[in-house]
């Protein structure tokens, strides 16, 4: 009973911290509205969603978080200050940033470990890039995804995600082989 309460205080104050969060995301995003150089800087990333993807992981790996880079452009979306195209584009760029944070923080990690984590930016950062790619020849994708930019954003994610577990999952065996061959043991080395 003690420990039941205990993850249920636990999950209470995660889902406060959660909201208090998109607030501050809010809040922090509101000079970008109202900057001049607004307009200019989303009129390009409209046109170059490869520009958008990349500025996105770049970003995600700065701030060091996807789920904090996505929520920002999930507020972005929602508060008209992006178009749809360069919102979806920059979510999953923010997926292909966070397979780098890992990278780069496993760096001086046992072999095993940057063996999991090469494979997880592989198949998690080449998913964005192909998913991207999918978007672009399939504009009429995002309608399915809900009604409002916001919506249509965060279920890109979910989706992606989602879709990235099941069609990968069972490649993880022989891509994890592929990468004992790029990520050789120091020893060995």
């Amino acid at each position: 009973s003690g420990r039941r309460m205990k993850q249920m205080r636990n999950i209470l104050i995660g889902l406060a911290l959660l909201f208090m969060s998109l607030d501050l995301i809010r809040a922090a995003s509101h000079p970008l509205i109202e900057s001049a150089q607004r307009q200019a800087a989303i009129l390009y990333l409209t046109d170059e969603t490869a520009a958008a993807f990349l500025m996105a992981a770049v970003f995600a790996w700065l701030v060091h978080s996807s789920v904090a880079a996505v929520l920002l452009f999930v507020t972005m979306a929602g508060q008209g200050i992006m178009p749809l195209d360069a919102t979806f584009a920059m979510v999953l760029g923010a997926n292909l940033g966070g397979s780098f944070i890992a990278m780069v923080l496993t760096l001086k990690s046992d072999v095993m470990v940057r063996r999991a984590v090469t494979a997880n930016l592989i198949l998690r950062g080449g998913g964005a890039a192909g998913f991207l790619y999918l978007l672009s020849t399939f504009p009429n994708i995002g309608s399915l995804l809900g009604s409002e930019p916001a919506q249509q954003s965060l279920n890109l994610h979910l989706a992606f995600n989602g879709l990235l577990l099941l069609l990968c999952l069972p490649l993880t065996g022989p891509v994890f082989s592929m990468v004992s061959f790029i990520v050789r043991d120091r020893a060995a080395e």
